[in-house]
């Protein structure tokens, strides 16, 4: 991650994105985990118009994988990007009249004409919602922790409601 800060945008990505990306499919869980941290740190670095050309179709590509490490990997690195430690704070200092704050504002830039939850909904929730039918119960569990590190960034939350409940029968 102290390349892509140091490095040209061109060089890092004509380098260094193949190998990072690569890295989700590592054999090693912990650099996969790692891997999905750093891509966070990119995602960061270079923004949402970046991710989307590289990072998410990898993402989408590992959750349609045969090996369900590769579709857990996935969710792992979705949850990364959305996951917001203050959050758990947040939601239970909140009144129910203060307006919630947008948990994704310091760490997925905004586009200029959407803002970053819908954003983020756009890009991660069909993934995860894909996996909900999973015939691996990890991957199953995995998608409701995913579906969770999303609260307060999903503005019609019925199907997440629908798919949540479908989970728990």
């Amino acid at each position: 991650t102290l390349l892509a800060g140091q490095l040209k945008h061109d060089i890092f990505e004509e380098k260094l994105t193949p190998y990072c990306l690569d890295l989700l499919n590592d054999e090693v869980y912990a650099i996969r985990e790692t891997s999905c941290k750093n891509i966070k740190h990119f995602v960061n670095q270079y923004g949402v118009d970046w991710a989307n050309q590289k990072v998410i179709p990898k993402l989408q590509e590992l959750a349609k994988n045969g090996n369900y490490l590769r579709r857990m990997t996935s969710l792992f690195a979705i949850t990364e990007l959305v996951h917001d430690p203050a959050k758990l704070t947040k939601k239970e200092a909140k009144t129910s009249n203060q307006k919630s704050e947008d948990p994704l504002k310091s760490r997925i830039p905004s586009s200029p004409t959407k803002n970053e939850s819908i954003r983020t909904v756009e890009l991660f929730l069909p993934t995860i919602l894909s996996l909900a039918n999973d015939k691996i119960p990890n991957v199953r569990f995995n998608v409701a922790i995913a579906l969770e590190s999303m609260y307060g960034s999903i503005t019609d939350e019925t199907e997440v409601k629908s798919t949540l409940e479908k989970l728990a029968s």
